[in-house]
């Protein structure tokens, strides 16, 4: 054990290195993959491998863990952090010559109509479930309450997405129009924040919201007032999901977290992993978690025996108790779920959706157009989930995404000059 904590703590310091690297080689996304991936796994089983004790949830509590189930685990974890760096730095050329510029300030308009359209559509829908459950309830039991009717479901994945583009659009323009988004805009926020999904609102609305100022003071001259907006801008990045996401949790919830920072549900997809080995839980799906999360839009009312996501069956083979009786997930995680999939192929299938996921960002974050940007950072938002989470819940909200992109922001018509944002040209 001594000699793979070692292996770790130099993984972790070359990791960081690695990091460093990207940032200066403007290499974001792959920068922000690693260094989540560093926090909640690597420094996580690190910590797991001193305490020989695991920790999920407050309700589950903390729970021993074999030597052999924690060594199994730091391999499979620093094989991953390999392969996954070798294919940042494999594709890093592409990147540097593909500057797509069919996605840089193309024609496209942003289309008012069908943002309110969508909004009263999929935000009164919402609501509307909300309101017929009660707020309460609702706070409690999140993605469940909305899963019974596809429209609303969808809703509940769309709203994130409208907040975010919708306020790119909205301080790019003036008078009527803009005053229209903005009470649209404060409706959404209010509506997304009652569904008690704080992947929802905090990675779905409010990052990429702080993200973009972030966009428009780099963009600024340089003064002590722009470096003193990016050190407040760093602090809030930092803050708003970490002690945010607690002071959500507590309110909506009634739930408050008394462990330190590494032994938090946030910070928890090591632990998931090491009690997955210790059950020989490898390969019980056999792929039908990735199949459930591309088939997610088919109502289970036409297809009964459709695969269940990542995140049910982790719940079912670890926490069975606390799943039947309240509903609550126990989340796979990345490794978690490449484990119940292919077992000991965790490490080439989850190294492979980090790269597939970081091509897909670059592609929009390449571009110089705001909204087709503020899409990129949604979908880098969104596969960080893939982390802590499941397939279905990243496959789902980026699909959305880029599905309402396309809604809203229509290719301008043959002869029809496009609007220029202000402050684009």
């Amino acid at each position: 054990m001594e000699f793979l904590q070692l292996i770790l703590i130099l993984t972790i310091i070359a990791a960081l290195v690695q990091i460093v690297t990207w940032v200066h080689r403007a290499e974001y996304a792959a920068a922000v993959f690693g260094a989540a991936y560093v926090v909640v796994y690597l420094c996580d089983i690190l910590n797991i491998s001193f305490s020989g004790v695991t920790y999920i949830a407050a309700s589950i509590g903390a729970r021993s863990a074999s030597s052999e189930a924690i060594s199994v685990a730091i391999f499979f974890l620093v094989t991953t952090w390999i392969l996954y760096s070798f294919g940042v730095e494999i594709i890093s050329a592409r990147w540097k010559s593909q500057r797509i510029d069919s996605l840089v300030l193309i024609d496209r308009n942003f289309s008012l109509f069908g943002f309110l359209a969508l909004s009263g559509t999929f935000g009164g829908a919402v609501l509307s479930k909300i309101l017929s459950v009660g707020i309460a309830q609702t706070l409690e039991l999140r993605q469940s309450v909305f899963s019974d009717n596809f429209l609303i479901l969808l809703g509940y994945f769309v709203l994130p997405v409208l907040v975010s583009l919708g306020l790119t659009r909205a301080v790019q323009i003036r008078g009527a129009r803009a005053l229209i988004m903005w009470i649209s805009l404060a409706g959404l926020l209010g509506v997304t924040a009652l569904t008690g999904s704080r992947s929802g609102l905090f990675l779905g609305a409010v990052i990429p919201v702080l993200a973009l100022y972030w966009k428009k003071i780099a963009a600024s001259a340089r003064s002590v007032k722009r470096d003193l907006q990016r050190v407040f801008l760093v602090a809030a990045l930092i803050a708003v999901p970490v002690l945010g996401g607690g002071v959500y949790l507590a309110n909506t919830r009634g739930l408050v977290e008394s462990a330190s920072f590494l032994n938090g549900t946030d910070v928890s997809q090591a632990d998931v992993f090491v009690d997955l080995i210790a059950s020989d839980a490898g390969g019980v799906a056999g792929g039908s978690t990735y199949l459930a999360s591309i088939t997610s839009a088919v109502p289970r009312s036409l297809w009964a025996e459709k695969p269940l996501p990542g995140n049910v069956v982790s719940s079912m083979v670890l926490t069975p108790d606390r799943y039947f009786l309240t509903g609550a997930e126990t989340t796979a995680g990345l490794l978690g779920e490449a484990f119940i999939n292919v077992g000991w192929m965790a490490p080439m299938i989850a190294a492979g959706l980090m790269i597939i996921f970081l091509l897909l960002c670059s592609r929009f974050l390449a571009s110089r157009d705001d909204i087709l940007w503020m899409v990129g950072i949604i979908l880098l938002i969104r596969g960080l989930n893939l982390l802590r989470g499941d397939m279905t819940n990243v496959v789902v909200p980026s699909m959305t995404a880029i599905i309402v992109w396309y809604v809203l922001y229509k290719k301008a018509k043959p002869g029809i000059a496009p609007r220029v944002p202000v402050g684009a040209r």
